[in-house]
C-alpha cells in the first residue's frame, strides 16, 4: 500500500508539471512569447475553460505561467470581455494577476449561481417587465429562451387586461388585431391558463368580427345581411361588439331599401323607403329627391313662368335644371312693348338670366361663349398679323385684324339670335340710342338688393336693367351694382376693334356733369351682358303663355298687410313693444312710406337751403362771431319732446312727438331689422314683435360739406329729441344710436303713445 500511494503521488505532480509545460508552449507557439498581448483574446478563452473545468481552482504558479504579472494594464480590458461580467468589480489596489483573476472568477462564480435563483423568483410572474428586466440583466442566461416566450406570454395578458379596463370596442379591437384570440401553450403556469375562458370566449367574439369585417360581401340583390345576423345569434349575447352588429344589420337593411327605391325610380318608391326608414341614411336625399320631382311635376302641369322659375330657384343642381332653364327662355310673347317710334320690343331679362334682376352671361363682341379670360389674345376674331398683341397701332386700328362683320345681328355672331332663336337679335346702335332719347331712366333697387335702371317707354311700360358691371382679362366681374353695359349689333367702322353699347352708371353728385347712360364705343374683347329685342307683335301671347316673363322684378309691398290707426290725421302702426309707443308709418314731409320726406336740424321746425353753423338757431354765442361753434351750449333744453323745439310735434299736432333715445333703443332691441328695398328705395324692414312692420328709407342727411346730399340711398339718419343729440344711425351692415352735429339736417319719424 505504501508503494501505491507513492506511485499515485508522483502521478498527481507529473500531470500538473505537464499540463504547465503544454500551457506554456502553447501560449509559446501562438505569441512568439511566454508574455500575453492585449488583443489577443483566444488565450483568455482557454484559461477561462481551465478555469471552470477546475471549479475556478487553479494554482497561482499557473495563472501566472499562462499571463505574467506584466501585462495586467494591457490584458484588463479583454479579461473583463472574456468573463462577460454583468457588473463592475473591484480590485484590490496594485494587486497582481493572480488576485485579478481570483477576483474575476469569484465574480464570475456568483453571476452563474444569480440567474438561475433570479429566474426562479419570477417564473410564475404576471408582470411583463420582471421578465423584460431579467433578461436585460441576463442576456446570455440559460433561461433566456423561457423568459421570452414568458415574456410574450405576460405581455399579452397585460394587453388584454388594459383593453377590458377601458371597455370600449375600438381597444378590444386594438387588442384582437395584434394578438388575436389564442394564447401561446407557454402562457400556462402550474396547470392553469393566465387568461379565463370567459374572457376567451370574448376574444373568440372580437376575432370573430373582425373577420366577418374583413368578409364583407354583397349578392346581386344587395349587400347580404345574413353576416351581421349570423354574428348575433352566435356571440350576441356577450359580445362587446354586439350594439355595432346591430347597427350594421338596420344599416344593411335601409341600405338594401334604398337600393331598390333607386332602381324603380318613382316618387313612390322613394316615399315608401322615406316611410319605412324616416331616418334612414338616405331619408334626407329621398325627401329632397322627392320634392324636386313633385315640384317639377307640378311646374309641368302649370307650364307657367312662375312654376318653372321656382323649380329654378329651389333645385339649382335638380335633375330638371336643363328642362327648366330652357322653359324660362322668352319667346318673343314675352318681349315688352315700350312704345317706341321704331316698334321694338326689348326682352325681359338678359341672355343667360331667367328673371328680370339677374345679371345673366358675359360675352366678347361676336362670340357665343363665355370664358375664362377676356383678353386679344383670347379674343376669336382677332388676328394679331403686326405682332404686337393688339389690333392698332399708334392710336390707329390695325386694318384687317379684325375678322368679323360690321353689323351681326341675326347672324351666326349674334349670340342672342343663337341662344334664344326666334326673332330675337341683339339690339343695333340706333335702337339703343333710341331706348335712350325716349325713355325715362330711373336708379331702381329691388327688394333683392339688386340696382340698375328702372326703363320706363312712352306708353308707361317699364324694363329692368341691372347694373351687370363687365369682364375684362381674367378678372371676376367688375363694378357689378354702379355700372351696366349692353352689346349692340354695331361695330365702330371708323375705329374697328370698338363695338357700340349701351352703357349706364349710377349718379355721382361729386362728378361734374355726369352722363348717366348714352350709347358708347369699347372694345370687343370685353365680356359685357346681352338684352335681346324683336319686332314681333304680342299676338303669339296666347298660343304660349308659358313664356310669360314679367318685364320688371316682382316685389312685395312689405307694409301692406300691417294695419294702421289713424291718430289726428296721421297713420301710426302699433309693433306690439313693451312701452306701448306707437311709430308713424313715414318720415315728416313725406307723401308715402318709402319717400324720404324733410330735413330738419335739431330742434329746428322749417326746413332751408344750407345746413350749417351760420344758418343754426339754436345756440349762445360765446365767441360773438355769429356762427356756432362746435360746443358751444344749446340753449333749448335736454330733452325737446312735445316742445316747441319738436318738430314732430309742431308739424303733426296732437300727440305726435320726436322719440327719445330710450324710445330707439326699444325698436332696435325689440323689433327685427331687415335691410331690403322697397319701390327702388333702400331702407330697414323694421318688424316688431306682433309681426306689425314699418318701413325706414335709407334717406340720408343735408350738410353744408361740399354743398351736396350725403349717404342718400345707403344711410339712413333720424333724429331723436334728446340732447347730445342723438339718432338712429344705420347702413346696411349696422343699426345704432350715435350722436351728431346739431347743424346737420336729418330726418325726422314722429311716434305717438295714445
Amino acid at each position: 500500500w505504501a508503494r501505491t500511494i507513492l506511485i499515485l503521488t508522483a502521478m498527481k505532480y507529473v500531470c500538473r508539471i505537464t499540463l504547465m509545460m503544454v500551457l506554456f508552449v502553447f501560449g509559446t507557439a501562438f505569441f512568439g512569447s511566454s508574455k500575453l498581448y492585449a488583443g489577443s483574446k483566444t488565450p483568455y478563452k482557454v484559461l477561462l475553460k481551465v478555469l471552470e473545468e477546475n471549479h475556478f481552482n487553479t494554482s497561482e504558479a499557473t495563472l501566472e505561467m499562462i499571463v505574467p504579472d506584466s501585462t495586467l494594464q494591457e490584458i484588463m480590458p479583454e479579461l473583463r470581455e472574456t468573463f462577460r461580467l454583468k457588473q463592475d468589480v473591484s480590485f484590490p489596489k496594485n494587486a497582481n494577476i493572480s488576485e485579478v483573476l481570483t477576483t474575476l472568477m469569484q465574480a464570475k462564480y456568483a453571476e452563474k449561481s444569480n440567474e438561475k435563483e433570479d429566474f426562479l423568483k419570477i417564473q410564475y410572474s404576471l408582470h411583463c417587465d420582471d421578465f423584460a428586466q431579467y433578461l436585460k440583466k441576463y442576456p446570455k442566461s440559460k433561461f433566456v429562451s423561457e423568459a421570452e416566450s414568458k415574456l410574450k406570454c405576460t405581455q399579452q395578458h397585460e394587453a388584454f387586461l388594459k383593453a377590458k379596463k377601458n371597455g370600449s370596442t375600438y381597444a378590444y379591437e386594438v387588442y384582437a388585431r395584434n394578438y388575436g384570440s389564442d394564447m401561446n401553450s407557454e402562457c400556462k403556469y402550474e396547470g392553469y391558463d393566465v387568461i379565463s375562458q370567459t374572457d376567451k370566449e370574448q376574444l373568440q367574439a372580437i376575432e370573430a368580427w373582425l373577420s366577418l369585417l374583413k368578409s364583407e360581401e354583397t349578392t346581386d340583390g344587395g349587400r347580404d345581411c345574413s353576416f351581421y345576423s349570423g354574428y348575433l345569434d352566435t356571440y350576441g349575447s356577450f359580445s362587446v361588439f354586439a350594439n355595432e352588429a346591430e347597427n350594421k344589420l338596420n344599416l344593411c337593411f335601409d341600405q338594401n331599401a334604398w337600393q331598390q327605391a333607386m332602381e324603380q325610380g318613382t316618387i313612390e318608391a322613394y316615399q315608401s323607403y322615406v316611410d319605412k326608414y324616416p331616418e334612414g341614411s338616405h331619408s334626407r336625399y329621398a325627401k329632397n329627391k322627392i320634392k324636386d320631382w313633385t315640384t317639377w311635376k307640378t311646374a309641368r302641369e302649370k307650364n307657367s313662368y312662375q312654376g318653372y322659375l321656382e323649380y329654378y330657384k329651389n333645385f339649382p343642381q335638380g335633375d330638371s335644371i336643363v328642362l327648366a332653364q330652357k322653359e324660362l327662355i322668352p319667346n318673343e310673347a314675352s318681349a315688352v312693348d315700350l312704345g317706341l317710334p321704331s316698334g321694338t320690343r326689348w326682352a325681359p331679362c338678359n341672355v343667360g338670366a331667367v328673371s328680370p334682376e339677374e345679371y345673366g352671361d358675359y360675352y366678347a363682341w361676336g362670340e357665343i361663349k363665355e370664358k375664362s379670360n377676356y383678353t386679344w389674345g383670347s379674343y376669336q376674331y382677332f388676328e394679331d398679323k403686326n405682332g404686337n398683341g393688339k389690333p392698332w397701332t399708334d392710336g390707329k386700328a390695325d386694318i384687317g385684324e379684325i375678322t368679323i362683320e360690321n353689323n351681326i345681328s341675326g347672324t351666326k355672331y349674334d349670340v342672342a339670335h343663337v341662344k334664344w332663336g326666334g326673332d330675337w337679335k341683339l339690339p343695333t346702335k340706333e335702337q339703343c340710342q333710341e331706348l335712350v332719347d325716349k325713355c325715362k331712366w330711373t336708379w331702381w333697387t329691388t327688394q333683392n338688393l339688386q340696382e340698375g335702371y328702372k326703363v320706363t317707354g312712352p306708353n308707361g311700360n317699364s324694363i329692368f336693367l341691372p347694373a351687370a358691371g363687365y369682364r375684362y382679362d381674367a378678372e371676376e366681374v367688375a363694378r357689378a351694382g354702379f355700372r351696366g353695359g349692353y352689346w349692340s349689333s354695331s361695330r365702330d367702322e371708323a375705329m374697328s376693334h370698338n363695338s357700340y353699347l349701351l352703357r349706364f352708371k349710377e349718379y355721382d353728385a361729386y362728378e361734374l356733369n355726369p352722363v348717366l347712360h348714352d350709347v358708347f364705343a369699347n372694345s370687343l374683347r370685353y365680356g359685357r351682358t346681352v338684352r335681346p329685342v324683336t319686332n314681333v307683335k304680342s299676338k303669339q301671347q296666347t298660343s304660349e303663355p308659358a313664356k310669360q316673363m314679367p318685364s320688371f322684378p316682382i316685389e312685395k309691398n312689405i307694409t301692406e298687410n300691417t294695419p294702421v290707426i289713424n291718430i289726428s290725421g296721421h297713420n301710426a302702426v302699433d309693433l306690439g313693444l313693451p312701452s306701448g309707443t306707437k311709430w308713424a308709418d313715414r318720415n315728416i314731409g313725406a307723401s308715402s312710406p318709402i319717400e324720404y320726406g324733410d330735413y330738419y336740424a335739431w330742434g329746428e321746425t322749417k326746413t332751408k337751403r344750407s345746413y350749417n353753423g351760420k344758418t343754426y338757431k339754436h345756440f349762445e354765442d360765446k365767441n360773438k362771431n355769429g356762427e356756432y361753434d362746435y360746443g358751444e351750449e344749446i340753449n333749448i333744453g335736454s330733452d325737446i319732446s312735445g316742445t316747441d323745439y319738436d318738430v314732430a310735434h309742431v308739424k303733426w299736432g296732437g300727440e305726435w312727438k320726436m322719440p327719445t333715445k330710450e324710445q330707439w333703443k326699444e325698436l332696435i332691441d325689440h323689433c327685427t331689422w331687415t335691410f331690403t328695398a322697397q319701390t327702388g328705395r333702400k331702407g330697414y324692414k323694421v318688424t316688431g314683435p306682433n309681426g306689425h312692420v314699418i318701413f325706414l328709407p335709407a334717406a340720408g342727411l343735408k350738410a353744408e360739406f361740399g354743398g351736396a346730399d350725403r349717404e342718400i340711398g345707403s344711410e339712413g339718419e333720424y333724429w331723436s329729441s334728446t340732447q347730445g343729440p342723438y339718432l338712429l344711425n344705420f347702413s346696411d351692415s349696422k343699426v345704432a344710436c350715435c350722436q351728431r352735429h346739431e347743424t346737420f339736417g336729418l330726418s325726422i319719424r314722429p311716434v305717438t303713445e295714445e
